[in-house]
């Protein structure tokens, strides 16, 4: 999941946003995997890319499950962050 934040964010309170957008029995844990300021990011936001882990140690989860889960995420990070902007 990639978006453009307000450089003062924290990578540890984000993380914590996407903690609570996921069930917690699939959450398996968030990761900062690039980040980046200068040329096509405003002044004063930086672009974040995290890689998101889900495994259900019971069953399989489905493309319907996961985009749930991301769709929470992402309700959770614009409910946090106003000023938040999504990547695709």
């Amino acid at each position: 999941m990639a978006f453009i934040i307000n450089d003062t964010v924290s990578a540890d309170d984000i993380q914590k946003v996407i903690k609570s957008g996921v069930k917690q029995n699939i959450f398996k844990g968030s990761e900062i995997f690039d980040v980046y300021q200068g040329e096509h990011v405003e002044e004063g936001f930086k672009s974040v890319a995290f890689r998101i882990k889900m495994q259900d140690e019971t069953a399989t989860l489905t493309d319907e499950i996961i985009e749930q889960q991301m769709t929470s995420v992402r309700e959770k990070l614009q409910k946090a962050y106003a000023q938040i902007s999504f990547r695709e």
